[in-house]
This record gives C-alpha cells, structure tokens and sequence, in this order.
C-alpha cells in the first residue's frame, strides 16, 4: 500500500504537482493515473488500497466523474485538488470526504507538507479533521 496519484493526462499544473511529490515523498510507491476508468479499475482492484490518494480535478465534470467513484474511494484519506474556489465546486469535493482541500491556483508545497503528516502519523490523521486552504 502506498501512495495514489490521479490527474488527467497532459495537465500542466496535474504533471507539476505529481513531479513535487514524487521529488519530496520517498520511501512510498506512487501509483499514477491518468484516466478516471484505470483510476476506477484499479479502485476494485482486491489486492489492497492505498493508504492516500491525492486527486486533481481539472475541470468542475471531472470533479463529478471522480465524485461517482465516492464509493470505491472509501476508507481512503484523500488529498482533493479543485479547479477552483466557487462553492459550488467545493461542495461537490466535500463529497469524498477529503482530509484535505485546495485548488488548483495554490502552491503545491502545501500539498506535500500533508502527504507527510497523512503517510508518516497515520494514527493522528485519523483523528484530524478535513482542512481548507482558500
């Protein structure tokens, strides 16, 4: 078990968020997806969950396509990526129940500084509560 990474393909800001996590968490596999149905397979896939998934969500119908899989993400600490601060849309990221938020305007260390603390103090984290960056 370890760490998951979801963006589409060819997004600029995705590719750079993934390159500062994969400079700043080692000793954790990375596994990389780049379209919600390898996401989805590899969800039901039986042989474990990872402990984290960091999801970017391009645009507000990717947010929805990866809402759908709410399900299959359970039991999984989420780092959600939005595309951008309008209620609405953190309305729908609420829904998977992310132990952090923030969106795509913000800077990535941010990012990474939770990864560490959800991955190296699992037993804290369980306790936090989601976070909201705006």
């Amino acid at each position: 078990m370890g760490l998951l990474f979801y963006s589409i393909a060819g997004d600029e800001v995705g590719e750079i968020i993934r390159e500062k996590i994969e400079a700043e968490i080692t000793g954790k596999r990375l596994e990389k997806f780049h379209s919600i149905e390898a996401l989805a397979v590899r969800l039901q896939d039986p042989k474990g969950k990872p402990e984290v998934a960091v999801l970017h969500a391009s645009s507000r119908v990717e947010l929805l396509e990866l809402v759908c899989l709410s399900e299959l993400l359970q039991d999984i600490r989420i780092v959600l990526i939005l595309p951008d601060r309008d209620p609405s849309t953190v309305a729908r990221g609420h829904k998977l129940r992310p132990r952090f938020i923030t969106d795509r305007e913000n800077d990535c260390w941010e990012i990474t500084t939770i990864l560490k603390r959800l991955l190296l103090q699992p037993e804290e984290s369980e306790k936090a509560t989601p976070s909201i960056v705006q």
